[in-house]
């Protein structure tokens, strides 16, 4: 069975609305049509269907799927199903109401028991023709939309954990259902997916009043990349929809009354950074109402969105985490009272908290190329410009690089201790990061020491001077005086340093 989060962007059902249709799906299917041929959608052999019913999968946690009715010899197998979250306020008749959804058709299941709906589905397959990939298709009666100036908008509140291979459409028509006109949700998204939470959506009807009109939600199955398809491409749960409601603004009832648009911020910026976000709204807001910037997770989902900043009018202040990886990331704004969620933009963070800078081979005879390595995790995709200080008196040194990693090499003539240094800029959006390489260059091993693991480093050394102990991504982690012990970590290789009046060495230090 398929099995993760995509936030579609709202307004909340707050505020004066005059309603022309709504439907709750708590007494039956209310006049919808389910599984019906339009836009080419599949009527027979179904092993999806649309059904309404109060389906929360709580009263199982595997379907059973009789698979040798598609040509297998395995007779039953179970597939596991998530638990659907509870109802939000707004739905009539919640948390636990019926709703519109797609369920995997226990008829289809042949001898397998119980025969019960789920909100679940069974995904396409390629080898055995067991599940052909089928769209399936459901729509609302005859909804009137009298004269009026007004515009008119449809709201629902829906989920779909779905993938890119399967998701929700919705769609409007004007002449029963001879043609279709998909619809884009407010902040410019035409599927449904990525949500495996309850969510309003309300979408405007690019309608001329007075009109007749149709509602469609579409289910999209398609057949999955290979017959071991990668994750994301077939989830649980399919398309369930509540709620559905057209209307238009007015002076009473409940509805959507305000609006937040959020203007378009830099293309991209440096994590840790500060933003500056302008915003328009319509509607009246509460003297109490905060408006909060919410920055979405590295695969653009709300689900758990962290709030970066947060005012009470245009434009708000704003502070990209550092530690964020390289990406593109989603910016919104909601509001407190009323609530409301404005359009995403795009903002592509650039990050260099992953960068790791290391010599090789360290220590390193003199008169030998060393070889420097700039790269990491999470890093941005290039070019980058890369300045660099071998500190031997050579002086700075500037190279470029498509991507990362990338290396640099330098020879050393004389022994000693260096301390390397790099400062590595992404070209097009100007963010740095410094990073540094204590190198020992020596033709000996050096002075004499003792390990004694998870314990402490004691230095034997003629003259006095000072200890610094690094890890391998040139961190400092200690420094003290060379005639006291230096504190150990547990596990690792470290880098030690000794600096003196006439000298300072280097040695790589492993504690196993």
């Amino acid at each position: 069975m398929p099995k993760t989060v995509y936030l579609i962007s709202c307004w909340a059902l707050l505020a004066a609305q005059t309603l022309h249709y709504q439907e709750t799906f708590n007494s039956g299917a209310g006049g919808w049509q389910m599984n019906t041929s339009d836009l080419s959608s599949t009527t027979t052999t179904l092993y999806n269907r649309w059904v309404v019913s109060a389906d929360y999968n709580d009263v199982t946690t595997q379907v059973p799927v009789d698979v040798s009715y598609c040509q297998f010899p395995l007779g039953c197998q179970n597939y596991p199903i998530p638990l659907i979250p509870s109802q939000p306020t707004g739905v009539t008749g919640g948390p636990r109401s019926a709703f519109l959804h797609v369920s995997y058709d226990p008829a289809y299941g042949n001898s397998c028991p119980p025969s019960l709906t789920t909100f679940s589905y069974l995904a396409p397959t390629v080898i055995f023709p067991c599940f052909p990939a089928a769209n399936i298709f459901a729509k609302s009666p005859s909804i009137s939309i009298p004269a009026g100036s007004q515009p008119v908008y449809l709201s629902f509140f829906w989920l779909c954990q779905g993938g890119t291979k399967a998701y929700g459409e919705v769609y409007y028509s004007t002449n029963g259902g001879s043609t279709w006109t998909k619809l884009t949700s407010r902040i410019g998204r035409d599927s449904l997916n990525r949500n495996g939470s309850w969510y309003a959506d309300t979408i405007l009807l690019p309608i001329t009043r007075p009109s007749t009109i149709l509602i469609g939600f579409r289910f999209v199955n398609l057949a999955p990349s290979s017959s071991n398809p990668p994750a994301g491409e077939h989830d649980d749960p399919p398309l369930g929809v509540d709620e559905v409601r057209v209307w238009e603004p007015s002076t009473g009832g409940g509805g959507p009354s305000v609006t937040i648009t959020l203007t378009p911020p830099v293309a991209q910026a440096c994590a840790g950074s500060g933003l500056s976000l302008s915003f328009s709204t319509t509607g009246t807001f509460d003297p109490t109402n905060t408006f909060t910037v919410q920055l979405s997770d590295a695969t653009g989902s709300f689900a758990n969105p962290t709030p970066i900043g947060s005012g009470s009018a245009s434009p708000l202040s704003a502070t990209l985490p550092a530690t964020l990886p390289s990406g593109t990331y989603k910016i919104r704004l909601v509001s407190s009272n009323p609530q409301a969620v404005s359009n995403e933009e795009s903002l592509y963070v650039v990050s260099f908290a992953g960068l790791t800078c290391q010599a090789s081979p360290n220590p390193a005879p003199p008169n030998s190329p060393v070889t420097f390595t700039i790269g990491g995790t999470g890093l941005p995709t290039g070019p980058f410009s890369i300045v660099w200080n071998p500190d031997d008196g050579s002086g700075p040194q500037t190279t470029s690089a498509s991507s990362l990693p990338t290396t640099v090499s330098h020879t050393y003539t004389s022994q000693g201790g260096y301390a390397v240094s790099f400062r590595v800029t992404h070209t097009s959006s100007g963010c740095f990061q410094d990073c540094a390489v204590p190198l020992t260059i020596s033709s000996t091993s050096g002075l004499p020491f003792l390990i004694r693991p998870g314990d402490q480093l004691h230095l034997e050394t003629p003259e006095k001077g000072q200890i610094e102990l690094y890890d391998l991504q040139g961190r400092l982690l200690y420094r003290g005086g060379s005639d006291q012990p230096c504190p150990m970590p547990v596990r690792g290789v470290f880098l030690l340093r000794l600096i003196t009046p006439t000298g300072a060495y280097h040695w790589k230090v492993w504690n196993p």
